[in-house]
């Protein structure tokens, strides 16, 4: 039998447990009380902008489980019309990196993705959800940069040039260029 996952519920939980310690971490990572705010009013629709849990990753390196005796993780909801979809664990220890719960969430900052779309304007995509946090919510985050949506805006801004090279490979994949053929027969 398949264990059902509370994604809300674990939101809730994770948000919970955020201290001032937390905040003052966001504060000096260069969150502003401005992008505070405007964070806060992006994730009503999930209760909670962000939260704190204990997780470990599972074996194949994308994904995490909350557990006990983890590593100390902000958790962030991926949200999609209304609905949390998934959220991304972003352990404190290395804010580069993060981890999936489910793995079906595609984009952070869906509602920021469809604007673009809308307006033809630019979307300005952050190279970790960590970046994204900070920022307030705005632009997006490619969970997966390899295999990015494929209904992304026409215009990109893209700050890191790594994540650039990874979005432009996967967007725009390259022809195999044959340079010389040799046919040998074997006798």
């Amino acid at each position: 039998m398949t264990e059902r996952i509370d994604l809300n519920l674990e939101l809730v939980l994770a948000a919970r447990a955020v201290q001032p310690r937390h905040l003052a971490r966001l504060r000096r990572a260069g969150l502003t009380p401005a992008n505070f705010v405007r964070l806060m009013m992006l994730m009503i629709a999930a209760e909670a902008p962000f939260g704190v849990a204990l997780i470990t990753p599972v074996e194949d390196g994308d994904f995490y489980t909350p557990t006990e005796a983890g590593t100390e993780a902000v958790v962030i909801p991926v949200i999609e019309g209304q609905d949390v979809v998934d959220l991304v664990g972003v352990p404190i220890d290395d804010l580069g990196r993060w981890y999936l719960r489910l793995g079906h969430g595609v984009i952070l900052g869906a509602a920021e993705m469809t604007r673009a779309q809308r307006r033809d304007s630019p979307l300005h995509l952050h190279a970790c959800p960590w970046h994204w946090l900070v920022s307030g919510g705005t632009g997006a985050v490619v969970l997966f940069p390899d295999d990015p949506p494929s209904d992304l805006p026409r215009r990109l801004m893209v700050d890191d040039t790594a994540l650039a090279r990874r979005l432009d490979a996967a967007l725009n994949p390259r022809r195999y260029r044959i340079r010389k053929v040799e046919v040998r027969h074997v006798a």
